[in-house]
């Protein structure tokens, strides 16, 4: 361990007394977990013994596993009772992640046996032996039980209640890609290509809302690119159609009603997405788009066929 000096230190200072890089001292300041520090006269960071022992705390607990927020939680617990609940539901997510990696070994283990015995064999022949199906470990356990006091995980560790705006967002983009699925298992549908490219887009979607932004994560974000591809599909879709003179009622050809329902489903994920204060702001960007595509796609599918407003026609 680095002695730690009795003067204020500078940012190298520190880092190097914690044994780690400047960037991941700058890393946890992003995150909210440690405070800023002191400004020298000329405006250098400065950093104390307590803000050594506080980042100390933070590497013990992440060497442990825990992610961002549950750091967060530990180092601001009121009470023992609290830690321990925090550290319990570490200890579980901890099993369920040894139990698949157990399974993985297993699997590794069955493939270099195939390997090693290569008489008479490709090596297709031994991928194919594997059950290539089953490889996919990591939803092999559905029923892990750590749902039930009605908490969930996001992406980087956090738990948060099933009710949070986060948690309602990811749903309102899950149930939209559902409804999706369900035209797409239709038959002899326009645009399967471009449905399909949402239905997978959603998937982007929900990964992005479940992993909070923070600087420099790293993590693959949904971008201007989304949305710009969106948007000449809208404008390639419409230029086809002829000019509305009235709203589209929401009944008539069954696809079209179905690409409406989606519609409506994005609308409403749209604004639960606005409703998490650090989404990523392309996300709702994104939905606002193809809340316009779904529409288009409707007129389309109606083929002439769809049917209008009518203002005052129950009067």
């Amino acid at each position: 361990m680095v002695d730690v000096p009795d003067e204020e230190m500078t940012i190298g200072a520190f880092a190097a007394a914690a044994s780690v890089t400047v960037r991941t001292v700058r890393h946890y300041e992003s995150a909210g977990l440690l405070d800023a520090p002191e400004r020298s006269v000329g405006g250098h960071r400065r950093y104390s013994s307590g803000d050594l022992d506080r980042l100390r705390r933070i590497l013990a607990l992440r060497r442990c596993g825990f992610g961002l927020e549950s750091i967060r939680r530990l180092l601001d617990a009121s009470s023992s009772g609290d830690a321990l609940a925090l550290a319990k539901r570490q200890l579980e997510r901890s099993e369920v992640e040894l139990a698949v990696a157990r399974k993985l070994r297993e699997r590794v283990r069955r493939f270099v046996e195939l390997l090693e015995d290569t008489e008479g064999k490709s090596i297709e022949d031994s991928i194919a032996e594997m059950e290539v199906d089953g490889m996919n470990v990591t939803l092999d356990l559905i029923s892990t039980g750590l749902g039930d006091a009605g908490e969930t995980d996001l992406a980087d560790g956090a738990r948060v209640a099933k009710t949070d705006p986060v948690i309602e967002a990811v749903g309102g983009v899950e149930e939209l890609g559902a409804q999706i699925g369900l035209i797409l298992a239709g038959d002899g549908l326009e645009h399967r290509d471009l449905l399909e490219q949402v239905a997978n887009d959603l998937f982007d979607l929900g990964a992005d809302l479940s992993s909070p932004v923070q600087e420099g994560d790293g993590r693959p974000r949904v971008g201007d690119a989304y949305v710009e591809r969106l948007e000449q599909s809208v404008a390639t879709v419409n230029s086809k159609l002829d000019p509305l003179d009235s709203f589209v009622a929401w009944f008539g050809v069954p696809t079209a009603a179905r690409l409406n329902t989606c519609r409506a489903v994005c609308r409403r994920a749209e604004r639960e997405v606005f409703a998490v204060d650090d989404a990523n702001p392309q996300v709702g960007r994104y939905l606002n788009r193809l809340s316009d595509l779904l529409f288009v796609l409707a007129r389309a599918a109606a083929a002439g066929g769809e049917r209008l407003w009518e203002p005052g026609r129950g009067a």
